[in-house]
């Protein structure tokens, strides 16, 4: 795994977590889980048609690092999704 990985794998889940929360009802529950099993269907097909990702996984065991990488991306992504949403959609104002 490189050490790019964890920082884009969470900043695909800031820009997820918004649309979980302010989802239409179901929406946004559905939309998590269509994401999470296209990531599913996507490391299935890696396994079976890369045998290396295989070894590569059964070894992976994240650390402290790792995880602090994880953490970033998601900051990230969520602060460009929200930062989005404001400048796009506008964001009322309590002072307004």
């Amino acid at each position: 795994m490189t050490r790019a990985m964890p920082v884009m794998i969470g900043l695909a889940m800031g820009l997820m977590i918004p649309f979980v929360v302010h989802g239409n009802g179901a929406v946004g529950g559905a939309l998590f889980l269509i994401a999470h099993l296209l990531v599913l269907l996507a490391v299935l097909l890696l396994l079976r048609f890369v045998p290396r990702i295989g070894r590569v996984l059964r070894t992976h065991r994240p650390s402290p690092a790792h995880m602090a990488r994880m953490a970033l991306g998601a900051a990230a992504g969520f602060a460009v999704i929200c930062l989005s949403c404001t400048f796009f959609f506008g964001m009322p104002h309590p002072w307004t």
